[in-house]
């Protein structure tokens, strides 16, 4: 088996030297950063959006799918691999511990997504809660869960066509009836329940375009209490609201729960691996202003 799949490399190698890849031109964008310069001779293919750069990813798609298809065995080897992986049982990812019950998606050898289910203890019965669907022609997929602490209420996130920003829903976990309210767009999901299952913590974006700056630039920690309009949602953690916590646009507003419920932190996340971390009482998140206060 070895072999084959070291000889199939070896067929891609050669193939892909001998044919005429499509071209990318370049066309240099210069910055300067610290009296440095540095050019950027592909920053337009970052424009999705334009004809241009979609023309050169369907080019790329046609001289890939081109040389993979002349490779001999292919069909045979792409057989096998898929026998091989009927041979596992099922994938069980993301497990969740709230209330004595255990969350976790779930995926069988023929199911490109996970779906959502729960037990009543380790040994109890598996029960389903949510199946992805394909609506349209759009495949739908789970991309986070957060259960309450009770274990009696669930928050997910659902997404569409491989997007990794989603809409929040909320679930009765006993009753399966989805509320009404949906939250969009969020990337970054539920942060955390309040201790009464009646409300969860999200982080909202600006819009769901990924490709536009301005989506992931001053983000806001928020808290949705279930059963009420998302328009009536509180802001929690944001750079306008707290200007004096002297948060940056491209910091990530994250507010959670300790672990003993009796505080609540703000994280504005990011890249940087040294950030710095707030914390109120957890009596203080309904309150019109927090009294963010750094750790």
């Amino acid at each position: 088996m070895k072999k084959l799949i070291l000889s199939s490399f070896c067929l891609i190698a050669a193939a892909t030297l001998f044919a005429q890849q499509p071209a990318s031109p370049k066309k240099p964008v210069t910055d300067t950063y610290f009296n440095w310069k540095v050019t950027d001779n592909y920053r337009w293919l970052e424009d999705t959006k334009d004809t241009a750069v979609k023309t050169w990813f369907k080019s790329q798609a046609d001289y890939t799918n081109a040389q993979l298809n002349k490779i001999p065995g292919r069909d045979s080897l792409i057989k096998t691999f898929q026998q091989y992986n009927m041979l596992k049982p099922y994938t069980i990812t993301d497990v969740v511990k709230k209330g004595g019950r255990y969350f976790y998606k779930k995926t069988l050898p023929t199911e490109n997504v996970g779906k959502l289910y729960y037990k009543a203890g380790i040994d109890g019965k598996e029960i389903l809660l949510y199946t992805p669907k394909t609506i349209g022609g759009k495949a739908y997929a789970v991309n986070y869960f957060l259960p309450s602490e009770d274990g009696k209420k669930l928050a997910y996130g659902i997404s569409v066509s491989g997007s990794e920003t989603s809409t929040i829903y909320a679930m009765d976990v006993d009753t399966k009836k989805v509320y009404p309210e949906k939250i969009y767009p969020s990337w970054f999901g539920v942060s955390g329940w309040t201790p009464d299952s009646k409300g969860f913590i999200y982080t909202m974006q600006n819009n769901g375009d990924i490709t536009a700056v301005s989506s992931m630039t001053d983000t806001r920690s928020m808290y949705h209490r279930l059963g009420t309009p998302v328009s009536a949602d509180k802001l929690l953690l944001s750079r306008k609201k707290y200007p004096k916590l002297n948060l940056k646009p491209e910091d990530l507003c994250f507010v959670f729960y300790s672990e003993d419920m009796k505080y609540i932190y703000g994280l504005p996340g990011g890249v940087d691996p040294d950030y710095t971390l707030f914390y109120a009482a957890a009596a203080d998140l309904l309150k019109p202003v927090i009294n963010w206060k750094q750790l």
